[in-house]
């Protein structure tokens, strides 16, 4: 069943507190969080459209019910259905209201690139398509309910929604799970795309490490922007929700070998275990909470802002590091995060050192103490 929305204006008490009307009267009534929905219909700015009937701008172009080709979307972005009320455009169906707030998030997210110093990182204008069909490889279907960032082509591609749940294409945390997608591809993962692998350790360092803490990252940076730590089941409903939730506190990290001996007998059986991707990026996401929130005076990371800050400013030193060991060995989980904590900077408390090696013991090399490691 298609989602619909019912078009009416009410009080704003917005997450991100009330839009302001700007001068060119380029407020449009959309959905948008507030404390009670994630999508509560509400006036928004959006200064930087060219036109208020064409979904382009400097940020971003968003396309719809389009094909894609070999560098992006074939046609051109939505032009969207509008009335003018007083200072304030109402769109006229959920296609206009879709992209207009696809936009809108994509203005924020550039906000919060620049505070984090890392929006040079990426082209702009991001292309961004919705309800786009695409054909299950392996069923032969097409998918639904489901949200892909392409590195090839450099664009994020929702696909279209079947569900009476929140939309993916105005879920705040997915829009920005698949945004950093991108920042990744750009800091990290490009030089890895299209490999041929050598061996299955190295396949598993790729597909399945590389690729968790990829998952792992989004989902922080989407909690960072939307400051909802369960962003993921308003859309897919309680099953992800409780697999994916930065809410359920971690327990341990398992090490590369676990991983690894499922990933053969995936291998071993013409499949690739992907479950095995989301189980090490909720592992990632869940300790960054946790060091977090045992911050005290001496920590200088006391916030998610200030971790992912330090996260993106980091990640790009480790890319020669990855390959090298790619080469070699199976890599562990931890190794990342041993590279953010242990072996750069201390920006740690003893705290939140301490904290880490709970949860990941296996962190520490041989004889090592945490007294020089930490503040």
């Amino acid at each position: 069943m298609k989602r619909t929305f019912i078009f009416y204006a009410f009080a704003c008490f917005t997450l991100f507190g009330c839009e302001k009307q700007n001068k060119s009267g380029q407020t449009f009534m959309i959905p948008w969080p507030n404390e009670q929905s994630f999508e509560a219909l509400q006036p928004v700015s959006i200064p930087t459209l060219n036109s208020p009937y064409v979904v382009s701008g400097p940020i971003a172009k968003v396309y719809s019910d389009q094909g894609l080709t070999f560098s992006g979307f074939s046609g051109d972005p939505v032009r969207p259905q509008l009335t003018l009320v007083g200072d304030v455009f109402y769109p006229l169906d959920v296609k206009s209201s879709m992209a207009l707030a696809i936009y809108a998030h994509f203005e924020r997210l550039f906000e919060l690139d620049q505070q984090l110093g890392i929006q040079s990182q990426l082209p702009w204008p991001r292309r961004v398509g919705f309800d786009i069909p695409l054909v299950d490889s392996i069923t032969g279907q097409q998918s639904e309910n489901n949200a892909h960032y392409l590195p090839d082509r450099d664009i994020i591609v929702f696909l279209p929604t079947n569900s009476q749940k929140l939309p993916m294409p105005i879920n705040p945390g997915v829009i920005a799970h698949e945004h950093f997608h991108a920042h990744f591809n750009f800091l990290l993962g490009k030089s890895f795309l299209n490999k041929t692998y050598q061996s299955n350790i190295e396949e598993y360092n790729v597909e399945i490490l590389l690729r968790g803490w990829n998952e792992g990252l989004a989902d922080y940076y989407a909690l960072v922007y939307s400051q909802q730590p369960e962003f993921l089941g308003a859309s897919l409903g309680d099953f992800w929700n409780q697999a994916r939730s930065l809410k359920t506190p971690i327990q341990n990290i398992k090490n590369s070998q676990y991983y690894f001996n499922k990933f053969e007998k995936g291998l071993s059986q013409n499949q690739v275990p992907l479950y095995l991707v989301y189980n090490i990026g909720t592992d990632l996401a869940r300790t960054l909470v946790h060091i977090v929130e045992q911050q005290d005076e001496k920590s200088k990371i006391r916030n998610h802002k200030e971790m992912i800050r330090w996260i993106v400013s980091a990640l790009p030193q480790y890319q020669q590091i990855f390959s090298e060991k790619n080469n070699k060995e199976m890599i562990e989980p931890v190794d990342l995060l041993r590279f953010f904590f242990l072996e750069n900077n201390k920006v740690l408390s003893m705290k939140q050192c301490e904290a880490l090696v709970k949860v990941a013991p296996q962190i520490l090399l041989k004889d090592e103490s945490l007294e020089n490691q930490c503040l």
